[in-house]
């Protein structure tokens, strides 16, 4: 699955404070979130998903294609907001993950799920 949409990290936050006056932070997690959720329609549940590969490319002008993107967001955030918007019940079944931030033409999330048939 590939989305368009610029890699949003998942932020620290204060379920309580946060809900009734959310950061700009928040307000951009949450954003992001229901855009993968909602695009997501047809991800398997996760208890069939083992194994889940991801790709956050960053969009630079000038910087190589497919260089590592070093700097901020880390990139357990950015796996995390993924994971809570593909799976909102909870990713106990995925047991393993491999991801990668690199520069790109332009901003995407790219996934990969494999799963066991039922």
């Amino acid at each position: 699955m590939e989305f368009d949409i610029r890699p949003c990290p998942a932020p620290r936050w204060s379920p309580k404070r946060d809900k009734w006056k959310p950061s700009p932070q928040v307000k951009k997690y949450k954003a992001f979130r229901d855009f993968i959720y909602y695009q997501s329609r047809s991800v398997p549940e996760a208890k069939q998903v083992f194994k889940v590969n991801m790709r956050f490319t960053f969009a630079k002008k000038k910087i190589p294609e497919d260089l590592a993107h070093r700097s901020t967001p880390d990139i357990d955030n950015l796996v995390k907001a993924v994971l809570d918007s593909l799976y909102p019940d909870g990713d106990q079944a995925i047991w393993s993950i491999e991801a990668k931030k690199i520069w790109g033409e332009k901003d995407e999330v790219w996934v990969e799920i494999y799963y066991t048939s039922p």
